[in-house]
């Protein structure tokens, strides 16, 4: 199937809503980031309560890339260790958003 890069433009902008929301009602306690996985190489489109670090433009994570190659990846990974690029631990979770067609698109 073909991409239809309106359809993924519509999707990301209201990811970004949905990304922006849970920021806000998490403040300061949980960051809130939306992948772009079609593009890894400057994946992240929004991040906030920024924790991490990270900046809008970063390439995808290794999770990121894990879903990128396989659509039967999980959908979901929910509270598993990590840790910040400074030592500090923290509990991700992370939610992969798949097009009509069933590829990995987006993550939150």
């Amino acid at each position: 199937m073909k991409h239809d890069n309106k359809e993924h433009a519509v999707l990301l902008d209201q990811l970004k809503h949905l990304a922006q929301g849970l920021g806000e009602t998490f403040a300061p306690f949980c960051e809130v980031v939306l992948h772009d996985l079609l593009h890894p190489e400057y994946a992240i489109l929004a991040i906030h309560n920024n924790l991490s670090g990270r900046a809008i433009g970063a390439p995808a994570t290794e999770l990121g890339l894990a879903r990128i190659a396989d659509a039967n990846y999980p959908q979901i990974l929910a509270n598993y260790a990590n840790h910040f690029s400074d030592g500090r631990q923290a509990k991700s979770t992370s939610i992969g958003i798949k097009d009509s067609s069933g590829r990995y698109v987006a993550a939150l």
